[in-house]
């Protein structure tokens, strides 16, 4: 694409050159993506599904880091008790 031919065009046909470059521009990056490949179906369908192995895996571990919290409370509670205990005999 000859960006100069395309930009005396414009400003011929009654746009200024602050216009004209930024359409002239927007063309030649349209046209450099035509070569990009998209994304498919399965691409997001594949995506979808290690994002749901992710959540499962990040569930699974914040149930064991939260079951381990509350053993520790729970250990920690019965330690108190057992020690009030000891005192009032």
């Amino acid at each position: 694409m000859d960006t100069h031919a395309a930009v005396r065009m414009l400003t011929a046909a009654g746009a200024d050159e602050a216009l004209a470059v930024a359409v002239v521009d927007v063309a030649q990056n349209a046209a450099a993506d035509q070569g990009r490949e998209l994304a498919t179906r399965s691409d997001l369908d594949h995506l979808r599904e290690v994002q749901r192995a992710d959540l499962a895996a990040l569930e699974a571990r914040l149930t064991w880091r939260f079951a381990g919290a509350m053993l520790a409370q729970t250990l920690a509670i019965l330690g108190g008790v057992v020690a009030i205990l000891r005192l009032l005999d």
